[in-house]
This record gives structure tokens, sequence and C-alpha cells, in this order.
């Protein structure tokens, strides 16, 4: 009679899970981006979005004044760095169109939104 140790049917069920895990990737990174930025409106997102890229920024060693408006942050870190001023304009666009103005933004907007974002931070580091 041939008995199986215990530890092959837990190693058995975490490669299955691993498996499942690996496969459904895209789903939980989708579902995890969801769950982060809530369920507002875009303008809501935007909004929330620019408030963790400062959060960020700072992190990472960008200095701001606790009197600073969002625009005087990211004109005084465009003029820093130089190579990010492009990126910065249309983030702080962006935002400034979510925050003030009544139109509801389009996805295309959010969209150009979250790709200036992630370049900025990609380059930040």
């Amino acid at each position: 009679s041939f008995k199986m140790p215990v530890w092959v049917y837990i190693a058995g069920a975490a490669v299955i899970a691993a498996l499942i895990v690996l496969f459904r990737l895209r789903a939980i990174l989708a579902a995890l981006r969801r769950y982060r930025r809530g369920t507002g409106t875009i303008n809501e997102m935007i909004v929330k979005e620019t408030n963790r890229l400062i959060k960020y920024c700072r992190k990472k060693g960008l200095d701001r004044q606790a009197n600073e408006t969002v625009r005087e942050t990211m004109t005084h870190w465009s003029g820093r760095l130089t190579f990010l001023q492009s990126e910065f304009k249309v983030v702080l666009g962006t935002f400034e169109k979510a925050m003030y103005s009544s139109q509801m933004l389009t996805q295309e907007e959010a969209d150009r939104f979250d790709s200036n974002v992630k370049l900025i931070r990609e380059r930040i580091g």
C-alpha cells in the first residue's frame, strides 16, 4: 500500500492556486485598480489620482510647501524637472478641468491623463 505524504497534497494545491492566479492576473490587476480608484466619476478619480501623484512625488524627494496650490506645485516641479514639463502640463490641465469645470471628462482624456501620470512615475523612479 502506497501512501503519499501530506506535503505533496499541499504543494499540489499551491501549484494549482498559483496557476489560477497567473491566468487571472490581468483581471485581478484591473479589479485592484478599480478598487483603488473607487466608484466615483471620472472627474473624482482624476482629482484623487492627482493627489496620489503629488504624494508619490513628495516621497521621491520633490518638495511642496503646505500652502501651495496644485498649480504652483506642478509649475515648480516642471521648472525643476524640465524633461517632464509636458507631462506635468497635461496632468495639471486635466486636474483643473476635473476640479473646477462643470463638464465631465471623457474616457479619452482620462486615458491620456493616466498615461502621463504613469510616465511621470516611471521617470522619477
